[in-house]
This record gives C-alpha cells, sequence and structure tokens, in this order.
C-alpha cells in the first residue's frame, strides 16, 4: 500500500514539470482565448447544466460513428453550459482533428491543461502532435509526440516521432555541382546553418577519394567543396558529428558519389573591341573551352552604318545570331569566312590569336566585326556567337569641344604625329552629315560653334575621317 502511494506521488509530482517543458509559442493564449469564447457563449443566468450529461453521450456516439461535425456542436454547448474538465476537452480535440477543425490545437491543449490523468494528457499532446504534422510543422510535431510520449505509450507515434526525428535533424537535403569555372566544385545545402566558429575546420568533416585539390567552405546553410577536375568522380563523406548553428550535430555520415562534368563548350572574344593598326593588325585572340573547330567570319560595316550601331551601343556588345544577320543583309558585308583549328588541353580556357591579317586580305581601313561560332552544333541546337567590333584604321582621332566650336585632332596610330589633309566628316544622331573640314598642318580639323546647337536628330553625335 506504502510502495502504491509512493508512485502516486511520485506521478503527480512529475505531471507539472512535463506541462511546464511543453510550452508551444502562442498556443497556451490561443488555448486560453478559445476557452473564454466558449465560456462566453451563453451567460451564466441561462446555462443548463442538467443537459452536459446528455450532450456528451450524444457526442460520444457521434464521435464512433464518425459524425464529428455534430459531436463538435454537442461538445462545444456542454462546455459553453459549465463542462470543464479534461476529458471534455479531448473528446473535442479528436473531433476538431478528424474533421480538420482549426481549433484542435487549441483544445488540446486545454485538455492537456485541464486533465490530471497521464493518459489524457498524454492524448491530448498525441493531438497537438498531429495537428501540427498535419500542417507540415514537423518540429512542433516532434516536440509534442515526444512530450506525449513521456505520459503514455503508443506504437504508431513513437513510429511516427522516430521518423520526424530523422526527417528534421540537421542533414544534406540537396547537392549542387558547379563545373562552368576554372575548378569543379559540388556544394552541399543543409537544412539548418552550419555552425560558425572560428577553431572549426570544416574540411575536418570531410572526406573525399580521390583527395581534393581544394579547400571546404562554409556559409549559411551551404558547404562547398572546391578543387575537383573536370570529368572526375569522388566518393564524399561528411562525418556524423558536423555542427548546425543551432547546436545540432550531423547524426548520420554522409556519402555521395559526386561526378563533375566536362564544362560546355564555350568561346569569347576578350573584350568588346580592339583599334590595329592598318600596317600592323596582327591576331585577335579568341579565348575557347572545349571547342576543337570554329567557323569564322569577317564583316566590314559602311562608315555611314556606323551611327545607328553607336546609338544603340553596338559597337560596345556582343551580338546575337539575329543581330550578326541583320549587319549582313543590311549595314555591312560578309568579307571573309573560314573555319580554324583550335588546340589545347581539356576543359582548360585557351586563348587563340586570329589571324585577322590574312582575312583582311588588303581589304583597307574600316570597321569590322568578327564573328565566331561553333561547328559542333547539331541542327536543333542553337548557341550564340562570339563577335567583336574592329577598326583597322593608321588615323586615331580626338574630339575637344569648346567655346569656339569643335576641334578634331587626328594623329597617326603608327607615330602619333599630327596628319594634315585628312577629311574630317561631322554626323548628326539622325545620321546626316552637319559639315566636313580638312585637318590642317598640325592636323586639326575645325567645327564652328553653330553646327553643335543642334537638338534631337540634329544634335552632333560623332565624326569619322
Amino acid at each position: 500500500m506504502l510502495r502504491a502511494l509512493l508512485v502516486l506521488c511520485l506521478v503527480s509530482l512529475a505531471a507539472p514539470a512535463l506541462g511546464q517543458e511543453f510550452q508551444p509559442k502562442n498556443l497556451a493564449d490561443a488555448a486560453k482565448d478559445w476557452r473564454r469564447e466558449l465560456i462566453e457563449r451563453i451567460p451564466a443566468n441561462k446555462r443548463q447544466p442538467a443537459m452536459i450529461a446528455g450532450w456528451r453521450r450524444m457526442a460520444e456516439t457521434d464521435y464512433r460513428e464518425k459524425r464529428y461535425a455534430a459531436a463538435i456542436d454537442e461538445l462545444t454547448r456542454a462546455i459553453a453550459n459549465g463542462a470543464d474538465d479534461g476529458l471534455v476537452w479531448l473528446r473535442l480535440a479528436q473531433s476538431e482533428l478528424a474533421a480538420e477543425d482549426d481549433h484542435a490545437m487549441a483544445s488540446a491543449y486545454n485538455a492537456y491543461l485541464k486533465s490530471t490523468d497521464p493518459v489524457e494528457r498524454g492524448v491530448a499532446l498525441f493531438v497537438i502532435g498531429r495537428d501540427y504534422d498535419r500542417h507540415d510543422r514537423q518540429k512542433e510535431a516532434l516536440a509534442a509526440f515526444e512530450a506525449g510520449l513521456q505520459f503514455t505509450q503508443s506504437a504508431a507515434i513513437a513510429e511516427r516521432a522516430e521518423q520526424l526525428r530523422r526527417l528534421v535533424a540537421f542533414r544534406v537535403t540537396k547537392v549542387d555541382v558547379q563545373a562552368e569555372a576554372e575548378w569543379g566544385r559540388a556544394c552541399l545545402k543543409f537544412n539548418e546553418d552550419i555552425a560558425r566558429k572560428s577553431d572549426l575546420s570544416y574540411g575536418s568533416f570531410v572526406r573525399s577519394q580521390p583527395p581534393l585539390d581544394g579547400i571546404v567552405t562554409a556559409r549559411g546553410d551551404t558547404m562547398c567543396l572546391d578543387g575537383m577536375k573536370h570529368g572526375g568522380v569522388y566518393n564524399v563523406e561528411v562525418l556524423a558529428g558536423l555542427p548546425a548553428a543551432t547546436g545540432e550535430r550531423l547524426l548520420d555520415t554522409f556519402t555521395q558519389r559526386i561526378v563533375i562534368p566536362d564544362r560546355k563548350p564555350q568561346l569569347r572574344f576578350s573584350g568588346t573591341g580592339y583599334v590595329l593598326p592598318k600596317q600592323n593588325t596582327g591576331g585577335l585572340p579568341l579565348t575557347t573551352v572545349n571547342v576543337d573547330k570554329v567557323k569564322l567570319r569577317l564583316l566590314r560595316v559602311n562608315e555611314r552604318n556606323l551611327v545607328p550601331s553607336i546609338d544603340a551601343e553596338r559597337l560596345r556588345m556582343s551580338l546575337s545570331s539575329y543581330e550578326v544577320d541583320e549587319v549582313i543583309s543590311r549595314t555591312g558585308s560578309l568579307v571573309w569566312e573560314g573555319e580554324m583549328a583550335i588546340a589545347g588541353e581539356r576543359n582548360r580556357p585557351i586563348t587563340t590569336a586570329i589571324p585577322l591579317k590574312d582575312m583582311l586580305h588588303e581589304k583597307g581601313p574600316g570597321v569590322y566585326l568578327a564573328v565566331a561560332e561553333r561547328t559542333d552544333l547539331m541542327q536543333d541546337q542553337y548557341a550564340e556567337p562570339a563577335t567583336n567590333w574592329v577598326l583597322v584604321s593608321d588615323l586615331g582621332l580626338a574630339a575637344y569641344k569648346g567655346t569656339d566650336g569643335l576641334a578634331v585632332d587626328v594623329r597617326s596610330l603608327a607615330d602619333g604625329n599630327p596628319i594634315p589633309g585628312i577629311a574630317v566628316r561631322l554626323y548628326a544622331r539622325n545620321n546626316g552629315e552637319l559639315a566636313a573640314a580638312t585637318s590642317d598642318a598640325g592636323g586639326i580639323a575645325r567645327f564652328a560653334g553653330g553646327l553643335l546647337r543642334g537638338s534631337g536628330g540634329d544634335e552632333p553625335f560623332a565624326v569619322t575621317a
């Protein structure tokens, strides 16, 4: 008898401690508000306590017959008329959960607070957990299930709690492979931020075969492994024990086979435009990755068509295939085309000089557009070309605007000396020619100030020589 009494005392002492531990955010206030709302539905002097037992009996029948809406109506009537024990709140919570009623959690928390029976309290916490789980709030569901299992046992709840424990545990959720840099990398995304500590070596938690040639870094919820070779296959382990910012640790070692693919074929010119002297045009640098052969075209643009291109800022950017075709059909002409082989190491950028001098074939000074394209594309494949503007000329121009007009300094690109006798033309934004002048002995061509007062389409915009 004494032993039985002692056990009962321990249960009664333990229950309040567990109740204090389970205090989910905002739920206590929601439960209090829901209880107040039901109690205040009927004034105290109009309540019918004699009807409570009947409503509760009908609710039990309706609950067993899965008439949950009727059970909810009967139980809320009972509470409004004075019923306020843990069991009435628990049956209301169970009915509301079955009916997917938004008050299920508040009713269950009232049952948890009101009941003195460990089984009822545990079941109330299970209702709270199931409602959290229904709304995909796994961490809160796990907390409710674990608290409920301290009061009473349920194999189904214990199994779901273990599933949630694995689901919400600190873990890798995604592996992102990045192959377009000079070295490949793999970034592992976790479901929580990784701990940031000055003495924490992330590399000590990573094993790789073959070994990495780079470092391991972490920022926020992402850990990145650098120094992976293109075309390589890595067996990577992130060891159990890696700390999260929350204080959790990786429960199980994460293993992943990571394949770093070859880089995508690419080609680009180093810059958007070049000014090259007529007598020594040299080579035009083209950078490629995983391209064995390129198709080359050289287009010449008539100088009268330059103003629209300058106005549209085309001379500062690469052009699309459509824009290249537009240059050929409307503003320029094709002066050379052919193919060139590219030699170099796989997956590494290779810079090759395009022999511009051979392509020009004494075509003379002017504005040219160099176009490079891949030759390995299938009929249904598409890739933007690499383009670059090239000005081939012996002349360098510098314009100076003053109160008395515009002065254009004409000099040789070869030696920097002024060049007299050069015809210089001033164009408006609308491509109309405003005036022409000839450079004097000092290489200066002058335009009167009145020519600079135009606006809109008549605004001075470009000079050519």
